[in-house]
């Protein structure tokens, strides 16, 4: 915890203003730190941890953490690019309605549309509709961050160095589950113990 970094996505269900309750019911050590729901990380980017691994059952959200860990430049270049209208939204957002379109994105594209999306869309709320669609509406901002370059590298640095696997959920549980300690799955704090 030497530097303070912050979450890169808003996201429903986050702990970040819980961050003082939580942090003071961790263990005071651990070997690796496991949170198979990582959202928009709060907890893994005020902890610090020396080793840990991420994951999410959201494939976009799996995909933009891995473009952070290792395309960090190509993606703020692109994000760079963005603009907050509402046509460039709805372009953006309605992209996963035509499959072929979507398929043709690179994880790059992918990952800044998964973050534009989240700064941009009402709310920074993450929903998709039955079909699969991200279906939240522009928020309105008058000036939001599009690109936030020095959050967004300095968590890419703690990605870099200490994230052993950022995965699906599905396969995350299958090669950690077995070997686990559950501090609390109510406030979804996992750790492996020494």
């Amino acid at each position: 915890m030497n530097e303070f970094l912050l979450p890169l996505l808003k996201w429903v269900g986050g702990k970040r203003q819980l961050l003082p309750e939580l942090t003071a019911k961790m263990p005071r050590t651990f070997n690796t730190y496991f949170e198979p729901f990582i959202g928009g990380g709060a907890m893994l980017f005020e902890l610090h941890p020396e080793k840990a691994v991420i994951g999410d059952i959201n494939g976009e959200l799996i995909n933009f953490y891995n473009a952070v860990k290792n395309n960090v430049e190509p993606l703020l270049k692109l994000l760079f690019t963005y603009q907050n209208t509402k046509e460039f939204f709805l372009d953006k957002r309605n992209i996963d309605r035509d499959p072929e379109k979507f398929n043709l994105l690179t994880s790059i594209e992918k990952a800044a549309r998964t973050y534009y999306l989240n700064r941009t869309c009402f709310n920074g709320l993450y929903r998709v509709n039955k079909k699969g669609f991200f279906n939240v509406p522009f928020g309105k901002y008058s000036n939001p961050t599009i690109c936030d370059p020095e959050t967004i590298r300095k968590d890419s640095e703690l990605l870099q160095l200490k994230i052993l696997f950022v995965v699906s959920f599905t396969s995350s549980h299958e090669e950690v589950f077995s070997s686990i300690f559950c501090f609390n799955s109510q406030i979804r704090i996992l750790y492996i113990p020494q």
